[in-house]
């Protein structure tokens, strides 16, 4: 299995089923306030190498010092070649210090593999950056 994941504010389908990904994060959040807090985001996560057939999917996201948040579905595959594409949440995840929040997806009850992570941390000001 191979996966990847796209951290976002919005995922909007259209009626021809293209799913328009909107203020997607490359690879974190610069988070200007104050710690605990919650942050608000939706995750685009493409699967593949799934065996042909029905799919338990259990999506888990673990934010730094926090409790996981676990999302289940079921996923019909009906092409081999073709990855499963799925549009997750809109998330609210409890952030009580900076660091990842990792994305993890168990197959069928088979072992979590890592799939993607977003950095939560405080803005970098120009003036602690050095030349």
């Amino acid at each position: 299995m191979l996966a990847s994941t796209v951290f976002c504010d919005d995922i909007r389908i259209e009626n021809s089923g293209k799913h328009i990904i909107v203020g997607a994060y490359p690879s974190g959040i610069a988070h200007p306030g104050g710690l605990p807090d919650t942050v608000e985001f939706m995750v685009w996560l493409q699967i593949f190498g799934l065996p042909l057939g029905k799919r338990h999917l259990e999506f888990a996201l673990v934010p730094p010092g926090g409790r996981e948040v676990l999302f289940s579905s079921e996923a019909g595959v009906n092409v081999d070649w073709l990855p499963v594409t799925a549009p997750l949440g809109p998330f609210s995840i409890p952030i009580e210090k900076f660091g990842d929040i990792e994305a993890y997806v168990s197959v069928d009850g088979g072992p979590r593999v890592k799939v993607g992570a977003l950095n939560i941390n405080p803005p970098i000001h120009p003036d602690s950056i050095s030349a």
